[in-house]
């Protein structure tokens, strides 16, 4: 077993270990893929798919709750379609993913909620959820079937609501001299689809979720950090504050411009912005951030404006509206402490204190490129699992991980350690971790991939919560790099093993 899950008395040492990668976390310049003076590359970012004009919102007896923002780890539609009040649209996930898949919510202020239920779209290949799991704040909340409500009773800044067991899925036994249990491996022809999410208030009224208004248009970088898939424009409005647009010149940044082309009629009077990039603390300070700044129309007066160093989302009042053309350009920057990159990992623009964002235009991942005719391949987008008991070792492990296509990935680890004793009950330890992943090696028999992620520590979160400090820190940052090889997943750092059938 890896140091993440592990008894009290180590720790010490599984802290130690991974503050080793915190200073290596995600940094741009520490790709090793990455010229140390990339040259000047232009980053186009298209925005593309049906105009969605603003809309007056009517009293219709909900408290309207403007969302900051809202993203869903697999998408075949848009989850934007969850809040437009029709019966005829829906979310749905990518084919062949479905359990540990998830929407994230996040709020503009922490809010109240009473209780939530989510409502299942109906259709051919649609599978049937049978848990949903919530976290709020990274913390486990709550736990309940689809379409009931679940009582939660307590305020959130944040609400993952993450899918669980489903049907449409195979198992396959496992057994040897060390382990024996099942592999289970859900329909590549089935996904999951939410047609709604309704939620109440305090006093029991229930919100009117509206998400971000989307905009058509585009967005340009004058450089981007190679490689540019992983560093675009595009991350400025995906929702994910631990992904980053970072520029690509000498320097940090200094005259730098980002462009937004907006194709339809706005009225821009506030813009918030996550500096830096924040993939964890230690990354945040490592990279150079935005200081000062210009924004204003091209062809018009800019106006200056500056932001604290702070990893907080910051709003600033725009002195004179943005309509169509606008840029931003970097005057100054915080040093980071190791490298000059300036990054910046997410903005939201407003209309009269009602979100606005970009939308993102679906790109061909350089995961699928370098995976394709490697044993890599099939792994794509499909949820693997485990439930093993490594009897000679003590323990039992509940595992499961995804890789995804656009290069993010989510993994699930619970393991008991067996009692000493013959049938004691024996201490469990879970945790849940997400981030990005990318290829160093692929063939037909052998693929290795970098993870770069955050993980959760659930059992010391839940500690935590209930006025225990004696346990390990509930969040983590670390790298670990997997190698897929003879029907296995195997890991250095965090992941053990996971059996692949």
């Amino acid at each position: 077993m890896k140091k993440i899950n592990t008894p009290m008395k180590t720790v010490a040492l599984a802290l130690f270990v991974f503050m080793l990668f915190l200073t290596a976390c995600e940094d741009p310049a520490s790709n090793n893929n990455t010229p140390t003076n990339p040259t000047n590359t232009s980053d186009p970012t298209e925005v593309e798919t049906p105009s969605n004009p603003l809309e007056t919102i009517s009293d219709d007896g909900r408290r309207p709750l403007y969302l900051q923002g809202v993203h869903a780890t697999s998408s075949n539609y848009e989850v934007d379609f969850i809040f437009d009040g029709k019966n005829n649209t829906s979310w749905k996930s990518e084919r062949g993913t479905a359990s540990d898949e998830g929407i994230m919510l996040h709020f503009q202020n922490k809010i109240f909620i009473q209780k939530i239920a989510i409502e299942a779209a109906q259709g051919n290949g649609i599978a049937t959820v049978n848990e949903v799991i919530l976290y709020g704040d990274d913390v486990p909340c709550g736990k309940g079937k689809m379409g009931e409500s679940i009582n939660l009773g307590d305020t959130y800044s944040s609400l993952f609501i993450r899918f669980g067991k489903t049907d449409n899925t195979t198992e396959v036994k496992v057994e040897d001299e060390a382990k024996k249990g099942i592999v289970r491996k859900f329909s590549k022809s089935h996904s999951i689809a939410i047609q709604n999410i309704k939620m109440w208030d305090e006093d029991g009224k229930e919100y009117r979720l509206i998400s971000p208004r989307k905009v058509d248009g585009r967005i340009t970088a004058t450089s981007t950090l190679k490689p540019i898939s992983k560093y675009s424009t595009s991350h400025l409005f995906d929702n994910q504050k631990e992904s980053a647009w970072v520029e690509g010149i000498d320097g940090n940044g200094i005259n730098e411009k980002i462009t937004f082309d907006v194709s339809q009629a706005v009225d821009i009077d506030e813009i918030q912005i996550w500096n830096g990039y924040q993939r964890s603390p230690s990354v945040y300070k490592t990279n150079a951030r935005l200081k000062g700044f210009s924004l204003g129309e091209i062809g018009g007066k800019s106006y200056e404006y500056t932001l604290r160093d702070d990893d907080a989302g910051q709003r600033v009042d725009l002195q004179v509206p943005l309509k169509n053309k606008f840029e931003l350009k970097i005057n100054s920057a915080y040093d980071g402490s190791k490298y000059q990159d300036l990054a910046i990992s997410e903005i939201l623009l407003f209309e009269d204190g009602k979100p606005l964002q970009f939308r993102l235009k679906v790109v061909e991942y350089p995961n699928v490129l370098k995976a394709k005719g490697t044993n890599l391949e099939s792994l794509l987008d499909t949820r693997i699992a485990n439930e093993m008991d490594y009897r000679p070792s003590g323990f039992y492990a509940d595992r499961s991980i995804i890789l995804r296509s656009d290069g993010t990935f989510s993994m699930y680890l619970k393991e008991k350690l067996y009692a000493e004793t013959e049938g004691g009950d024996g201490e469990v330890f879970e945790s849940m971790a997400n981030g990005s992943w990318e290829i160093k090696s692929a063939n037909a028999t052998k693929s290795i991939i970098k993870l770069t992620g955050k993980m959760v520590d659930l059992t010391a979160a839940l500690a935590s919560q209930k006025g225990n400090n004696e346990q390990a820190e509930a969040i983590q940052y670390f790298k670990d790099e997997l190698t897929i090889e003879n029907n296995l997943i195997r890991g250095v750092q965090v992941l053990d093993e996971i059996v692949i059938r």
